[in-house]
């Protein structure tokens, strides 16, 4: 009984840890920090593993364009029977075949064949005729890519092409969604502080809220006085509800980021255990190459491949569709060793006229226009976005001189209201609310620094608050 029962709690656990999200325990606590909340970012989410599987992809089937070189080889065989001697014991015909097709690079295939054929000279019986025949055609695009100045084999340039553009998509991608991570910590950083003021201030009116009744009730305060006490207290009530609503909101998108490997609970005491980290010396660490240059480098990388790729494909269509000149040459031989040879030229203009090949100059010329139209507007914007971020740090540096100096005046009142209130000669309540204004005032100063940082970070120069 007792083996089954521990035999039961086993498979509940190792069942519940296969169903259930991870969470986090108390001896688990250290290595819930900021360094290692980005490092189960870049392996767990989604867009990120989806962008490293196509890269993936991409250079297996580079690797896998050496095939190209290598020739097609069949063969064949039967024996064949008259429909009156199929249960006979001799065939009417016995046949072997084989050939081999090669690729060459520029449009070029070959294909050599060959036939050796024994036929029997009377029905059911061993006595057989030898003859055999080959064949060999060679086929060229009067097209090739090389017929343009500096252009290099599509068959093998495109494949690799497409794996740098998996590449830098890979790169890419990643830095986009560390912007995204960045940003979403920094808001749970800000509505973290909030949740702390907001909940000073609903204490603060909570005693007011209770001081209010007390007085009403002895008549020292009219009811509207008591109205109006209440509505500010039940105001700071709504204020803190709709802030926690607001840090769900931002835990789950966090979870979400995290392909929602960790529960609610869970997220939430990790993000709290990383809000007091020096989250800029971390990320800096981790991700050195991460900046908005960096950004526009590989954004700028990819439409460059874009316009290679798209080069290389007309090249290679123009190549397929284009005329084809035919060499052949075909030789037999018999059993009364009689041998004869043709030799055959020929043209191929089956694709000339074909819509694909009537459009496709045109098309690309469209195609090439849209993408150096999108390039343009893609660079001017960027350049834009940048200036704009720079702005947004010479704003951010003297607001902070600002919010600092009033912070430091605001910390120095706090301390002469500590001392009146030693004295007695202001109340709890005084004290409190001033407090509550220095917290107010840290707050709007730490998210500044946060702001300031970031804008550094981004912009790869170095910070100067």
């Amino acid at each position: 009984m007792k083996k089954t029962k521990i035999l039961q709690t086993i498979l509940f656990i190792f069942l519940s840890n296969l169903i259930f999200p991870q969470s986090i325990c108390d001896n688990q606590l250290e290595e819930y920090n900021f360094y290692n909340l980005c490092k189960t970012f870049m392996t767990e989410n989604l867009n990120i593993k989806e962008a490293e599987l196509l890269e993936k992809k991409a250079k297996t089937e580079k690797n896998a364009t050496l095939a190209l070189l290598l020739p097609a080889l069949s063969i064949e065989g039967g024996l064949f029977y008259a429909y009156e001697n199929f249960q006979k014991e001799y065939p009417c015909v016995a046949e072997i075949s084989g050939a081999v097709n090669q690729y060459f690079l520029g449009g070029s295939n070959l294909k050599i064949s060959g036939q050796f054929l024994y036929s029997s000279k009377e029905a059911n019986t061993p006595d057989y005729e030898p003859s055999a025949s080959a064949s060999m055609y060679l086929q060229q695009s009067l097209c090739p890519y090389w017929l343009s100045f500096g252009a290099k084999n599509p068959d093998f340039y495109i494949p690799k092409q497409n794996y740098n553009y998996a590449l830098e998509n890979k790169k890419y991608t990643n830095k986009i969604l560390l912007n995204d991570f960045l940003l979403q910590f920094l808001e749970y950083k800000t509505i973290f502080k909030k949740k702390k003021i907001a909940n000073m201030n609903k204490d603060i009116y909570t005693e007011y809220h209770e001081a209010g009744l007390k007085m009403y009730s002895k008549g020292n305060i009219t009811f509207q006085n008591l109205q109006d006490i209440n509505q500010k207290y039940y105001a700071t009530i709504e204020e803190y509800e709709s802030i926690i609503i607001e840090m769900n909101t931002c835990i789950n998108n966090f979870s979400k980021l995290l392909n929602y490997k960790y529960d609610f609970s869970a997220m939430q005491s990790w993000l709290e255990l990383c809000v007091e980290e020096p989250w800029e010396m971390i990320f800096t660490k981790l991700f050195p190459e991460w900046n908005y240059d960096e950004i526009l480098k590989n954004e700028s990388n990819m439409k460059n491949i874009e316009l290679n790729i798209q080069k290389s494909k007309y090249l290679l269509q123009r190549q397929n569709l284009a005329p084809k000149l035919i060499i052949g040459a075909d030789c037999e031989y018999d059993v009364e060793n009689k041998h004869t040879f043709s030799v055959s030229l020929g043209l191929d203009f089956s694709n000339l006229f074909s819509p694909a090949n009537l459009t496709q100059k045109k098309e690309y010329k469209i195609e090439k226009s849209i993408l150096l139209e999108k390039k343009s507007l893609s660079d001017n914007y960027n350049q834009t976005i940048k200036d704009t971020y720079l702005q947004k740090l010479d704003l951010l540096t003297a607001k902070y001189n600002y919010l600092s100096e009033e912070y430091n005046s605001l910390e120095k009142i706090y301390k002469d209201y500590q001392m009146q209130y030693k004295r007695g000669n202001c109340s709890k309540l005084d004290l409190k609310n001033m407090e509550l204004l220095v917290e107010e005032s840290k707050m709007k100063l730490d998210n500044c620094a946060d702001n300031i940082s970031y804008y550094s970070l981004l912009l790869n120069i170095e910070i100067y608050k």
